[in-house]
């Protein structure tokens, strides 16, 4: 009788660790709140079962309690609780040891359950099973609160010695909405921030470069690659959902130009030059404006659907215009045929 009992037990304890199993070798896909969603769902289905017992049984002291029920309880809230937190910290810190700390803290929290539950089950079955998850969960907690120093003090010293001078590390609220209503997740708002400060940066830089040499200074007149350059970036903060569109200008081209033009200024503020110095700044000129052309046809290729719809207006009102132009002339024969051809009203 008391094995039967068990039975349906074991078998959500063994579906719980398939499901565990199928999320944690999908490494690009993992997500804590799936943990959360599954562990606090196991947890729901145990406590409805006990529940349900209780009512059967009369007193819910004296449900017939075995350890596989205080030891599951333990596991299920100890492993939503351990997820939860680590949520928030993957959310909020983006360091990837935190994984590995998180899978120590599952393993750990079956083997606590499991003495915890064995423990606590002398006494009556009701308490065993909320003496486990008070155990379990008391210990979940004391032992995030270190990790979270930790990568609290990580981010600190990485963020302040690689993030870009004008990235602010506290967006507006405005911002932030902004950004989940294109779509982005907590982590690519983090990582969209990061990128667009270092875009800032380079504009700047290359602004400033530009205004240093005359050859520069016509490039820029010619191309004004400064001003195309910030208004990629605002219709990119626009709508950070196409910043994979303007990669190349990100990645590519921004950094290119940015390096060219301090080189350039570098080299011609050399007192002596000699034939091969100047070739080799006719040379750069050259590739500084080719990549001036190329980011202002990366910005025309960004809003080309905006240009199409521009055209197809276009179209679309010649269309019409040349449609009445046409009923114009229609109403025109018309009006000459029904005409008095012999002109009574003159006579």
């Amino acid at each position: 009788m008391l094995m039967i009992y068990q039975l349906p037990y074991v078998l959500l304890v063994l579906i719980y660790f398939a499901l565990l199993a199928s999320i944690f070798t999908k490494q690009a896909t993992f997500k804590y709140k799936k943990v959360t969603q599954i562990s606090s769902g196991a947890l729901i289905i145990v406590l409805f079962a006990n529940l349900l017992s209780a009512i059967i049984f009369g007193r819910y002291s004296d449900v017939p309690e075995t350890n596989i029920v205080v030891v599951s309880t333990g596991i299920f809230a100890g492993h939503a609780l351990i997820s939860w937190l680590f949520d928030l910290l993957d959310r909020r810190f983006h360091q990837n040891w935190l994984r590995v700390i998180y899978y120590i803290g599952m393993g750990f929290v079956v083997l606590t359950s499991y003495y915890a539950g064995v423990d606590t089950y002398a006494a009556r079955p009701i308490d065993g099973m909320i003496g486990t998850t008070v155990i379990i969960c008391s210990l979940v907690v004391a032992c995030t609160i270190p990790f979270f120093g930790m990568a609290l003090l990580m981010d600190f010293f990485t963020m302040r010695h690689h993030a870009p001078k004008n990235y602010k590390f506290k967006p507006t609220q405005d911002k932030i909405n902004h950004y989940r209503e294109h779509g982005l997740s907590e982590q690519e708002i983090v990582f969209f921030r990061q990128q667009m400060a270092e875009a800032k940066e380079r504009i700047e830089n290359i602004e400033v470069e530009m205004n240093k040499v005359a050859k520069l200074r016509v490039i820029e007149n010619r191309h004004n690659v400064v001003a195309v350059s910030k208004q990629y970036f605002k219709d990119i903060v626009k709508e950070p959902e196409r910043v994979a569109q303007a990669g190349i200008f990100l990645n590519k081209l921004l950094p290119s130009l940015e390096d060219l033009t301090a080189k350039y200024t570098e080299i011609s503020d050399h007192v002596a030059k000699n034939k091969q110095t100047y070739l080799i700044l006719e040379k750069s000129a050259l590739t500084i404006d080719s990549i001036c052309e190329s980011i202002t046809e990366s910005y025309v290729h960004f809003h080309q659907s905006l240009y199409n719809d521009l055209q197809d207006e276009i179209k679309l009102a010649n269309r019409a215009l040349n449609k009445e132009i046409d009923n114009t002339t229609n109403q025109d024969t018309i009006d000459e045929l029904v005409s008095d051809p012999f002109n009574f009203e003159e006579e």
